[in-house]
């Protein structure tokens, strides 16, 4: 038997037996071990090359991109595949912030647009209605306030009218006064009456040309009566109150009843204050406690008459029946 060395040393001085050897070789276990073990050897130490050349690309890329490097964490540097798993899971948490962050960024967007609307579009628009209804309920405002003023100088005409028109019915004109005249001064010395009167504290005052209460000889507001009787233009026309018809003296007060002289004679009707009555059930009310307070009773025969000529005088009819 030829030994290894006889057969190493016949394939060195004739190489091309080694192609008629090969085939021969090939099939024995022993050398398909020996080859796929060499080549295990080769093949690993050509992957670790690879897949550090790999790594290396990561690493760079990341750098060039992030700006970041596997960093070295308790004393062993971070492989390049934690790196990047690392990098994953931030982005990861980023694309689960997309949503909020795009709704952020539609806010801002739409603040935007609001202010843009405020100075160009519907906010302009809306503005100017607004300026509109507001002119407009100012004109409504001030002609409401003109009607309640109105209302409140019709009022206060009505309740002096009382007085006054029950002081004109007193007027006793000489009869050769036509009765054309009569109607001219009985309007003039309403109007004047009216011009020259306010109610204080829901009685009738008359005012000098000072706007000072015009009194009588007790030094008390003077009343509608004897305010008509100082106007001149009555005085020319109508009896006086010194002739021997008349008495002369000052209308007597007697609890709820005021007594004045006319024509000779004593007149009597109920003094009821202006205002202190808006309908009829408080006439009623009113006109009782002052018949009461002159010391009558529903017994007495002038009970019906003063009440009823009351009710005429302070046209108690054009009243509601109650408030």
């Amino acid at each position: 038997m030829e030994t290894l060395e006889q057969v190493i040393e016949a394939l060195k001085k004739n190489p091309d037996w080694i192609g008629g050897l090969m085939p021969t070789i090939q099939e024995s276990e022993v050398v398909q071990k020996l080859i796929n073990n060499k080549a295990n050897v080769i093949y690993q130490s050509k992957i670790d090359d690879e897949v550090k050349a790999i790594h290396t690309q990561y690493d760079n890329d990341l750098f060039e991109i992030l700006g970041e490097r596997p960093e070295n964490k308790d004393g062993k540097m971070q492989k390049s595949y934690d790196k990047l798993k690392e990098i994953y899971t931030e982005l990861k948490g980023l694309r689960g912030q997309k949503e909020s962050l795009t709704k952020e960024a539609e806010v801002q967007r739409l603040q935007g647009e609001i202010e843009k609307l405020k100075t160009e579009g519907g906010g302009k628009q809306i503005q100017e209605m607004f300026d509109q209804a507001k002119a407009k309920w100012e004109e409504l405002e001030n002609g409401y306030k003109e009607q309640i003023g109105g209302l409140e100088t019709s009022q206060n005409t009505f309740l002096k009218e009382g007085p006054i028109n029950e002081a004109l019915s007193q007027i006793k004109f000489t009869p050769e006064t036509p009765e054309s005249v009569k109607a001219m001064v009985l309007a003039s010395a309403k109007q004047q009456l009216l011009d020259s009167s306010e109610l204080r504290e829901g009685k009738l005052v008359f005012l000098d040309k000072d706007k000072k209460v015009v009194l009588n000889s007790k030094y008390e507001p003077m009343g509608a009566l004897d305010q008509v009787m100082s106007l001149e233009a009555v005085k020319d026309i109508s009896m006086k109150v010194d002739d021997k018809k008349g008495g002369g003296a000052d209308p007597k007060i007697d609890g709820g009843i005021i007594t004045t002289s006319v024509e000779g004679k004593d007149v009597k009707k109920l003094n009821l204050a202006p205002g202190s009555f808006k309908s009829k059930s408080e006439f009623i009310t009113v006109a009782e406690k002052a018949l009461t307070d002159a010391g009558l009773t529903m017994r007495d025969k002038e009970w019906d008459s003063l009440k009823n000529e009351a009710y005429k005088d302070h046209k108690v009819a054009d009243l509601p029946t109650s408030v």
